[in-house]
């Protein structure tokens, strides 16, 4: 996709539904804004994993429920990329539903931040 021609880029980035219309209607912010969206869709695109030993910390990932992207048993891989726990939290909304679902979000990282550094700090009130 990074490499398709302006037109046909655009209309993929509308069907992604990730980039606000006003900036794919509006020359000079396309201008701005499409090498970085080229950029971004290129180190997604070229992207190869390589093994490696996994991760000593907690990983929590999050899936939009109507995303038609990424698949949540996709987002299960994660779970081999750590030797603590994994939690996978599925959220209402599509690939950006960090856009039109920021509370749940936000709340869900603040609550398993706080168990995170209460387990971290030996279950001790500060």
């Amino acid at each position: 996709m990074h490499q398709l021609p302006d037109a046909e880029f655009i209309t993929e980035l509308r069907r992604l539904s990730g980039t606000p219309e006003l900036v794919l209607q509006d020359r000079d912010l396309l201008d701005l804004f499409l090498p970085l969206l080229r950029a971004d869709l290129a180190v997604y695109e070229t992207y190869l994993y390589t093994a490696a030993a996994p991760l000593d910390c907690p990983i929590t990932v999050f899936g939009g429920l109507q995303d038609r992207c990424v698949a949540p048993e996709a987002l299960e891989a994660w779970r081999d990329q750590t030797s603590s726990t994994f939690t996978s939290r599925m959220l209402p909304g599509n690939h950006f539903f960090i856009h039109s679902d920021r509370q749940p979000l936000l709340q869900a990282i603040a609550r398993d931040l706080t168990l995170f550094l209460h387990q971290a700090s030996g279950g001790q009130q500060r």
